[in-house]
Protein backbone atom coordinates (compact mmCIF):
# COMPACT_ATOMS: atom_id res chain seq x y z
CA UNK A 1 0.00 0.00 0.00
CA UNK A 2 1.71 3.24 -1.31
CA UNK A 3 1.60 6.09 0.86
CA UNK A 4 -1.52 7.81 -1.03
CA UNK A 5 -3.82 5.33 -0.08
CA UNK A 6 -2.55 5.20 3.85
CA UNK A 7 -3.43 8.75 4.21
CA UNK A 8 -6.44 8.25 2.13
CA UNK A 9 -7.18 5.71 4.94
CA UNK A 10 -5.96 7.57 8.02
CA UNK A 11 -8.38 10.66 7.19
CA UNK A 12 -11.73 8.01 6.73
CA UNK A 13 -10.55 6.86 10.53
CA UNK A 14 -9.91 10.27 11.86
CA UNK A 15 -13.49 11.45 11.08
CA UNK A 16 -15.22 8.37 12.18
CA UNK A 17 -16.63 9.49 15.87
CA UNK A 18 -16.53 5.72 16.85
CA UNK A 19 -14.31 2.83 16.29
CA UNK A 20 -15.90 -0.23 17.33
CA UNK A 21 -16.17 -3.54 16.07
CA UNK A 22 -18.28 -2.63 12.85
CA UNK A 23 -16.44 0.08 12.08
CA UNK A 24 -12.97 -1.75 11.86
CA UNK A 25 -14.35 -4.39 9.28
CA UNK A 26 -15.63 -1.53 7.35
CA UNK A 27 -11.96 0.50 7.67
CA UNK A 28 -10.75 -2.90 5.95
CA UNK A 29 -12.57 -4.10 3.73
CA UNK A 30 -12.35 0.19 2.57
CA UNK A 31 -8.41 -0.48 2.83
CA UNK A 32 -8.40 -3.73 0.47
CA UNK A 33 -10.60 -1.81 -1.99
CA UNK A 34 -8.42 1.07 -1.95
CA UNK A 35 -5.56 -0.40 -1.77
CA UNK A 36 -6.20 -2.87 -5.03
CA UNK A 37 -7.75 0.20 -6.70
CA UNK A 38 -4.26 1.87 -6.37
CA UNK A 39 -2.05 -1.05 -7.20
CA UNK A 40 -4.42 -1.40 -10.56
CA UNK A 41 -4.56 2.19 -11.69
CA UNK A 42 -1.11 3.23 -10.21
CA UNK A 43 -2.74 6.55 -8.41
CA UNK A 44 -0.36 9.21 -7.82
CA UNK A 45 -2.76 11.88 -6.28
CA UNK A 46 -5.23 11.46 -3.43
CA UNK A 47 -7.73 13.64 -5.63
CA UNK A 48 -7.91 10.17 -7.88
CA UNK A 49 -9.05 8.39 -4.67
CA UNK A 50 -11.33 11.88 -3.79
CA UNK A 51 -12.47 11.17 -7.51
CA UNK A 52 -13.45 7.46 -7.54
CA UNK A 53 -14.43 6.77 -3.58
CA UNK A 54 -15.45 10.41 -2.56
CA UNK A 55 -13.89 12.51 -0.51
CA UNK A 56 -13.71 11.18 3.13
CA UNK A 57 -16.43 12.95 4.24
CA UNK A 58 -18.54 11.59 2.05
CA UNK A 59 -17.63 8.09 2.99
CA UNK A 60 -18.08 8.47 6.29
CA UNK A 61 -21.77 9.40 5.78
CA UNK A 62 -22.24 6.62 3.67
CA UNK A 63 -21.19 4.08 6.13
CA UNK A 64 -23.44 6.50 8.72
CA UNK A 65 -26.53 6.66 6.43
CA UNK A 66 -25.92 2.39 5.74
CA UNK A 67 -25.78 1.86 9.42
CA UNK A 68 -28.92 1.86 12.31
CA UNK A 69 -29.07 4.93 13.83
CA UNK A 70 -30.33 3.33 17.55
CA UNK A 71 -26.86 1.36 17.83
CA UNK A 72 -24.62 4.70 16.88
CA UNK A 73 -26.43 6.46 19.56
CA UNK A 74 -26.30 3.83 21.97
CA UNK A 75 -22.97 3.30 21.18
CA UNK A 76 -22.26 7.46 21.48
CA UNK A 77 -23.88 7.51 24.66
CA UNK A 78 -22.10 4.78 26.07
CA UNK A 79 -18.67 6.27 24.95
CA UNK A 80 -19.68 9.39 26.61
CA UNK A 81 -20.69 7.91 30.15
CA UNK A 82 -17.04 6.01 29.76
CA UNK A 83 -15.44 9.53 29.22
CA UNK A 84 -17.16 11.06 32.05
CA UNK A 85 -16.46 7.87 34.60
CA UNK A 86 -13.09 8.73 33.22
CA UNK A 87 -12.52 11.72 34.41
CA UNK A 88 -14.15 11.75 37.68
CA UNK A 89 -11.58 8.87 38.52
CA UNK A 90 -8.72 11.00 36.85
CA UNK A 91 -10.00 14.05 39.14
CA UNK A 92 -10.60 12.07 42.25
CA UNK A 93 -7.31 10.65 42.09
CA UNK A 94 -5.67 14.33 41.44
CA UNK A 95 -7.66 15.92 44.65
CA UNK A 96 -6.04 12.36 46.19
CA UNK A 97 -2.80 13.16 45.47
CA UNK A 98 -2.96 17.10 46.07
CA UNK A 99 -4.08 16.72 49.89
CA UNK A 100 -1.75 13.93 50.56
CA UNK A 101 0.70 16.17 49.55
CA UNK A 102 -0.54 18.86 51.74
CA UNK A 103 -0.36 16.41 54.35
CA UNK A 104 2.97 15.00 54.28
CA UNK A 105 4.21 18.75 53.85
CA UNK A 106 2.43 19.92 56.74
CA UNK A 107 3.60 16.97 58.95
CA UNK A 108 7.10 17.97 57.49
CA UNK A 109 6.87 21.69 58.65
CA UNK A 110 5.26 19.99 62.43
CA UNK A 111 8.45 18.06 62.24
CA UNK A 112 10.39 21.28 61.21
CA UNK A 113 9.34 22.90 64.40
CA UNK A 114 9.45 20.01 66.71
CA UNK A 115 13.38 19.98 65.79
CA UNK A 116 13.91 23.95 66.16
CA UNK A 117 11.92 23.81 70.14
CA UNK A 118 14.24 20.90 70.76
CA UNK A 119 17.51 22.35 69.93
CA UNK A 120 16.40 25.40 71.52
CA UNK A 121 15.68 23.35 75.10
CA UNK A 122 19.50 21.36 74.26
CA UNK A 123 20.55 24.28 73.60
CA UNK A 124 19.44 26.62 76.86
Amino acid sequence: MNKICKNYISEVKSLLPLYGKNERKYINSLKTTVTDYCEEENIQSINELYDNFGSPNEVVYKYFENTNTDIIIKKIKKTKYFKILIGAIVLSLFISTVAYCLLIFSEYQMMKRQEMVYAETVIS
